[in-house]
C-alpha cells in the first residue's frame, strides 16, 4: 500500500510521490502516540520525522492509516504440513512413542520428556517416528486429512471442542476406543475412552496425519 508524500512550500501543499506505507511505519507510529486526541484518531495526520527534512510532511486520512496497519497485522501465514504422510508401520512407531511419555507431566508449550501439551506430545511422537508435524493445535488439524470416526487406526489425530474453541485439544488414537493425551495444566499424559461421555460430547473430527 503507498500514500502521498506531500511537501510544504511557501504554505502550500505540493504532491511529489508515493511512499511505501510499510517502510515509514515508525512514522505513522510516532505521531500516533503523540498525537491522538481523546475521542480518536484525529481528521487529518501531520508528522515531521527526523529521517525526513524539516519541510517535508506526511498526510493521511485515519481510513488509511487504519488500512496500512491491518495490512500489516494480518499477513498470511501458510500452515506447515508434513514432508510424508504418515504409513500404517510409522503411526503405530508413533503411537508407540506416546505411550511411553505416559505419566509426564502438564506443560504449556512443552513438547518434550520433561512435560507436554496437546500438540507438543503429538509433535514428539511423530518426530520419534520420523515425521516433522507442525507445533500448534491449529496448524496440526490443517496438515491433516479428514476421516471417518469409524475408519481409525492407531495414530490418527482426534481433535475436541473444549471452552468454545473448535479443535482446541487434540490426542492420538491408541485403538480399542482409547486415545492418548496431554489433557491440562495440573495434569499428566494420560489414556482415556472415546466413549467417556466428557469425551464423547466434545469430540469434534479425526484426522490422518
Amino acid at each position: 500500500m503507498t500514500a502521498a508524500l506531500t511537501l510544504k512550500i511557501r504554505g502550500g501543499w505540493q504532491l511529489i510521490k508515493p511512499f511505501s506505507l510499510r517502510s515509514n511505519l515508525d512514522v505513522l507510529l510516532s505521531w500516533f502516540r503523540h498525537s491522538m486526541r481523546p475521542c480518536g484518531v484525529p481528521d487529518t495526520m501531520t508528522t515531521y520525522h527526523g529521517a525526513f527534512p524539516a519541510w517535508v510532511a506526511l498526510r493521511l486520512s485515519p481510513l488509511l492509516l487504519i488500512a496500512a496497519l491491518a495490512g500489516c497485522a494480518s499477513s498470511p501465514q501458510v500452515a506447515e504440513a508434513p514432508a510424508t504422510r504418515a504409513s500404517d508401520e510409522t503411526a503405530r512407531q508413533a503411537v508407540a512413542a506416546a505411550r511411553e511419555m505416559i505419566g509426564k507431566p502438564y506443560r504449556y508449550a512443552g513438547d518434550t520428556p520433561a512435560g507436554f501439551d496437546c500438540s507438543g506430545l503429538v509433535r514428539y511422537s511423530y518426530g520419534r517416528a520420523g515425521i516433522s508435524m507442525p507445533r500448534a493445535t491449529p496448524a496440526q488439524r490443517k496438515a491433516t486429512t479428514l476421516i471417518s470416526a469409524r475408519r481409525l487406526r492407531p495414530g490418527d489425530l482426534l481433535f475436541f471442542d473444549q471452552e468454545g474453541k473448535k479443535a482446541s485439544h487434540v490426542g492420538m488414537y491408541l485403538g480399542d476406543g482409547r486415545f492418548v493425551h496431554a489433557p491440562s495444566t495440573g495434569g499428566r499424559v494420560r489414556t482415556d475412552s472415546l466413549s467417556a461421555d466428557y469425551w464423547k460430547k466434545h469430540f469434534v473430527e479425526a484426522r490422518r496425519v
